[in-house]
């Protein structure tokens, strides 16, 4: 501080209830200053557990990720 910081945020992994999302966190100057990863589940509140993630939400983000090796991340279990 003070100083400003790029996030890139990316989904490197799809599974059938979750994503696996990796961040990296750069200064001004290109150093990383900070890099982590976290795994988002999909819910369903109603019923209070995990739900398989929609069809519509994988492709959007193969889309969007220009990936489409994280469709094969998906088991069939």
């Amino acid at each position: 501080y003070p100083g400003n910081v790029a996030i890139e945020a990316r989904s490197t992994a799809i599974g059938n209830r979750s994503i696996t999302m990796s961040y990296v966190l750069r200064a001004d100057d290109g150093v990383v200053a900070a890099d982590g990863s976290s795994v988002v589940a999909w819910a369903d509140y109603a019923k209070g557990k995990s739900a398989p993630l929609p069809a519509a939400l994988i492709d959007a983000i193969v889309e969007l990720e220009k990936n489409p090796a994280l469709r094969g991340e998906r088991s069939i279990t």
